[in-house]
């Protein structure tokens, strides 16, 4: 007879017996490291899409995704014919500091060369991660000079990662990017500046391509939109996992409205909770196309080799106790039916957070063909510093060289073309705002606020089956 700690044993030591007659009669040799890492990745690839290994050199990176700020040189890059250039320069960081430019072709990075069709952001960022200052090589976009840069690397903030502004006196925009460890701090900051000193205001946030976080802070901002307290806002529950149940306090601050969230197939996680706990609650309405479906919680354990287990242990259940959890190998199907809180509309159980508005706003790839074309030409342009959005807008035209026959294609190819300019003249976050804008999917949404001042009676009266 033996104890539960004796069989995990008995299981280890059938994988290191292995491993050790590999080692030792093998016809060639191996690293152990190696073969402990695929064992670990098979099993891992065995249970769920979302529990995964993550090896020592990865740590690091997977838990500066979500932080507040991440160690770089301050750019962003897009690769344009197989070199990297810079379309963005963060105030103040290591790059700008240095003196390197927009447009700049990334030639070499502490003597290895960055240029040519295998080279790959990843293994850029592993070159720019060597060591705490790096020697780039670059080429100045006009003058095609190259010269030689010595770039301190340094924690950046990532205060983008919630971006605001007031649409007009009583609609405001909030998007999320992702649910770091600041997001909650961010997302309120964001909304005191928008509220101001009114009284209250209509809000839309936008969480979609928004891949999700940490739950507490989604489970913060519900707590900030909801007035009533004891509200059971998120359940979660595992094999080896108590229940636990998160509900709202009815201290929230700030008196938002109307609420309105763009979601899309690519928002995730924190996103489909926020989301999916308004749409229960009948709290606004739900716009854009279907959501991805991740309705598992993971918790990250450190090994003792430094690596990592990111393991998936318990679900989450939405207010109306649905889940949303797409349909994988080995996931029963959920048969519950579930309904509002508050009105008893139908909800989708599984396969993601249906919208209570559909918006399909996918943009084909053939759109994008010429966007590499479209920087190169921007890059080559004089702005004037002191022209507003508008006037740019006006200003500069984009040649009918690069439009084909589809017109909406041209318009979306337009726009991109303006957010660059914006982007170079005002910085990325007024650039961002140009963007959404003219985003069809937030034009419809502004309107939709506007034709319907009470959500509460449009959801009452439009009503309809998953």
């Amino acid at each position: 007879m033996y104890e539960e700690n004796d069989e995990i044993t008995l299981g280890l030591g059938e994988v290191e017996e292995a491993i050790n007659l590999i080692e030792r009669k093998y016809y060639k040799e191996v690293d152990r490291d190696d073969l402990v890492q695929q064992a670990l990745q098979t099993i891992t690839d065995n249970l769920d899409p979302f529990t995964n290994y993550i090896p020592e050199k990865k740590v690091s990176l997977t838990k500066e995704s979500l932080t507040d700020s991440i160690k770089g040189i301050g750019v962003e890059l897009y690769k344009i014919k197989d070199t990297f250039r810079i379309i963005h320069l963060v105030a103040d960081a290591g790059a700008e500091k240095a003196g390197l430019s927009i447009g700049s072709a990334i030639m070499a990075i502490n003597g290895k060369n960055l240029a040519g069709p295998s080279i790959t952001f990843d293994s850029l960022r592993d070159q720019l991660l060597e060591r705490d200052k790096a020697t780039i090589l670059a080429r100045h976009p006009k003058t095609k000079d190259t010269a030689q840069f010595e770039v301190i690397l340094h924690p950046i903030a990532n205060d983008e990662a919630a971006t605001s502004f007031a649409i007009n006196d009583s609609i405001a925009f909030i998007k999320l990017d992702k649910f770091n460890d600041k997001s909650y701090e961010h997302f309120m900051r964001e909304l005191e500046n928008l509220v101001g000193d009114k009284e209250k205001i209509d809000l839309i946030i936008d969480v979609r391509d928004n891949l999700g976080g940490y739950l507490t802070e989604v489970i913060q901002m519900l707590q900030q939109l909801f007035d009533e307290k004891n509200l059971e806002l998120l359940k979660t529950a595992g094999q080896h996992n108590n229940e636990k149940v998160y509900k709202s306090r009815g201290n929230n601050f700030f008196n938002v409205d109307q609420l309105l969230i763009l979601i899309n197939d690519r928002s995730a996680s924190a996103s489909e909770i926020l989301s999916g706990v308004v749409q229960d609650w009948d709290r606004g309405i739900v716009v854009g196309d279907t959501t991805y479906g991740k309705g598992l919680v993971q918790e990250q354990y450190d090994l003792k080799s430094e690596a990592a287990l990111r393991l998936t242990t318990a679900y989450y259940y939405l207010p109306s106790g649905r889940k949303i959890q797409q349909r994988f190998s080995g996931e029963t199907q959920d048969s519950m039916e579930a309904t509002s809180k508050r009105i008893g509309r139908k909800l989708a159980t599984q396969d993601g957070i249906v919208p209570d508005v559909l918006i399909e706003n996918k943009v084909p790839e053939s759109w994008y063909d010429n966007y590499p074309d479209i920087i190169e030409y921007t890059f080559n342009l004089e702005i004037d510093p002191n022209l507003s959005m508008d006037e740019i807008e006006k200003e500069y035209t984009l040649p009918s060289s690069f439009y084909g026959v589809d017109q909406r294609a041209n318009a979306f190819r337009n726009m991109l073309f303006q957010t660059l300019l914006v982007q170079r003249n005002k910085g990325k976050k007024q650039a961002l705002q140009f963007e959404l804008l003219h985003d069809p999917m937030v034009q419809k949404s502004i309107q939709m606020i506007k034709d319907h001042p009470d959500f509460y009676m449009y959801l009452l009266t439009h009503q309809h089956s998953h």
